[in-house]
């Protein structure tokens, strides 16, 4: 298999890496993986030596390096899709007054791109790069409710959900229906299921050829999104934005 080769361990143990909030311990790191303590230490050497991992202060403990911001700075810096959304984004975000986000889809998952807060909102979360199971969120709904419904039953199938707050629903028969429902109204909606005192929406974009580039997001405080009312209203600004986007990206 690929992730047993030395390439697919380095690129596995930054991943384990990448998804703890908390630095790992060798031993930490066999057990996620299933490497064995001296493979992994050989591993972490490399990557240690090129700057892609960095010891913490008791040097027992290990986290992702100064080495990986350049890659991920190349990676936004020339991604079309963001390049040609932000400036609607900003827009959005000033005009219904609250933060916009854009999505990707990267198979189970969906990964933030960018995050733009209205002039009087200051932001404490930095999502860029975070990832969260598509069927959780507004935007992985989004997303999904554009594809086939074969492809939505695979997904949810293969995803591994657990609850993260009260509100979490894990059930993947109930996210069918929510998938579909927001396929009927055009966009997917979350209260509190991933964030306490966290609300959205989001629409999806699509390529002249019809697949789906990501979503769009207006997010809030839950009550900004209590009534189906309130909901439709910031719908149709995102309409006008996704619009806007597919139309500039064509």
């Amino acid at each position: 298999m690929i992730r047993k080769n030395t390439l697919g361990k380095a690129f596995g143990c930054l991943e384990l890496l990448s998804k703890s909030l908390e630095p790992l311990s060798e031993k930490e790191i066999s057990a996620l993986s299933g490497d064995s303590i001296s493979s992994v230490q050989r591993t972490l050497f490399t990557l240690e030596f090129m700057g892609y991992v960095e010891r913490s202060d008791n040097a027992a403990l290990y986290s992702l390096g100064r080495s990986c911001l350049p890659l991920a700075y190349s990676s936004l810096v020339r991604n079309r899709f963001l390049e040609t959304a932000s400036p609607y984004l900003v827009q959005l975000a000033d005009r219904t007054q609250t933060r916009c986000d854009l999505a990707l889809l990267t198979d189970t998952e969906i990964i933030y791109l960018a995050r733009y807060t209205s002039r009087d909102e200051i932001s404490n979360l930095h999502p860029i790069g975070r990832k969260w199971p598509a069927a959780l969120t507004s935007s992985g709904r989004a997303i999904l409710s554009a594809l086939p419904d074969e492809d939505c039953v695979d997904i949810l199938k293969r995803s591994q959900l657990r609850a993260v707050t009260n509100k979490t629903n894990t059930n993947k028969d109930e996210i069918l229906s929510l998938i579909r429902e927001a396929r009927e109204q055009g966009y997917g909606f979350q209260s509190e299921e991933v964030l306490k005192g966290a609300a959205s929406i989001a629409a999806p974009v699509r390529a002249a050829s019809g697949a789906v580039l990501g979503s769009v997001v207006i997010g809030g405080t839950p009550d900004r999104f209590e009534t189906k009312a309130q909901r439709d209203e910031f719908f149709r600004a995102l309409v006008q934005t996704t619009n806007a986007i597919e139309t500039q990206y064509f």
